[in-house]
């Protein structure tokens, strides 16, 4: 494993696949290529995966709001061992007594875990905070061939989604879950989405468990006319003076699924939601 810093960007190298992390406006994975296929990323390019889109809050009883994504958050700091790497970034935002911080964590077998958390450095409670999460975040468009979520999957040929967006007033929701009566949070039972690329069904599959501190989650596949959009929205519970919230998605590449998996539902996209 080998990491290159760039003005703007992290690239790493496994032997496996590659992984370009940029720093600045738009922070998130703008890389992600199979050594075997490089042709292919699974990344929109524009925009990225495993993004930090959104962070809301409440401060005396006005919401507020900032758009991660569009924050340069530096250059991040390091950490290496022989067959892992870390990336660490961090934003203070000192005007509202909160830390932001982002830990990458990629390792050689096509895994890699992002963990997103929110601090509380001031002396009053962080109220209703929600983020929005890359889940994986922003795929690639025109080489999607599979969404998918626990329940449902949709198959598609690569170029389908690009095409059906041209149609669309603004955008479409694919798939969507949601917890339920807290069922998820209380028992801490994962979601899943699920994204495949190009003819060989290369597949990116993310895993969410919600933390403790979370109230209510939803999850969805969006498609827009420029973009296929993947994220989480999660409600938390208030961030009570020095405390913080971690939230983690962890990520496996593989091979596509050749069938369906039991208790799972399959579609086309021209089908209509069951």
């Amino acid at each position: 494993m080998r990491f290159t810093r760039r003005s703007d960007s992290t690239l790493l190298e496994f032997p496996s696949y590659l992984v370009e992390i940029r720093h600045t406006d738009p922070f998130g994975i703008t890389q992600l290529r199979l050594q075997d296929d490089t042709r292919l990323n699974l990344a929109d390019g524009t925009l990225p995966l495993a993004d930090w889109e959104w962070l809301w809050w409440t401060r005396l009883g006005q919401t507020q709001r900032r758009k991660l994504l569009q924050t340069d958050w530096g250059k991040p700091f390091i950490e290496a061992g022989e067959d892992w790497i870390r990336l660490h970034f961090t934003r203070h935002m000192k005007d509202h007594d909160i830390i932001v911080n982002v830990d990458m964590d990629f390792y050689d077998n096509l895994r890699f875990g992002v963990t997103y958390q929110v601090t509380n450095v001031g002396t009053q409670a962080v109220l209703a905070p929600y983020v929005m999460l890359g889940f994986p975040g922003f795929g690639n468009q025109r080489q999607t061939s599979l969404l998918g979520n626990d329940h449902m999957l949709i198959r598609m040929r690569p170029g389908d989604l690009a095409d059906h967006a041209r149609n669309l007033p603004v955008e479409q929701i694919l798939l969507k879950q949601a917890t339920e009566d807290g069922t998820h949070t209380q028992q801490r039972i994962p979601l899943r989405s699920i994204v495949h690329f190009g003819d060989e069904h290369v597949r990116l599959v993310g895993t969410f468990t919600p933390p403790p501190a979370a109230v209510h989650v939803e999850a969805a596949h969006v498609n827009k006319r420029d973009y296929l959009t993947s994220h989480l929205y999660v409600w938390l519970d208030e961030i009570p003076p020095n405390q913080s919230v971690d939230l983690l998605v962890e990520y496996e590449v593989a091979d596509g699924l050749t069938s369906v998996p039991k208790g799972q539902q399959l579609r086309t996209l021209a089908e209509p939601d069951l």
